[in-house]
């Protein structure tokens, strides 16, 4: 296996991973109890945190298809191995 393919099957490891922990994320959010008395009133943080939390998720699992999608072995365009004549 050369390097590029093993890379490859690396990146599928961690696009598997990625897609995982948003649906974990998203499972933990729906379960996660609600504001149960008037001493945890609503705060900013309490709308804005989750929204982060899957920003950096999105953003991640995007970073995540575009490895996934690259070539794993770039150089074989390479003038070296191109046909002499």
């Amino acid at each position: 296996m050369t390097p590029g393919q093993w890379g490859r099957v690396i990146a599928k490891a961690e696009l598997a991973f990625a897609t995982m922990s948003l649906f974990a994320a998203a499972f933990l959010w729906v379960v996660a109890p609600g504001l149960t008395s008037p001493m945890f009133g609503y705060h900013f943080s309490v709308a804005v945190l989750p929204i982060a939390g899957f920003a950096g998720l999105i953003v991640g699992l995007v970073w995540m298809i575009r490895i996934y999608r690259a070539s794993p072995e770039p150089d074989q365009q390479a003038w070296r191995y191109r046909r002499r004549g």
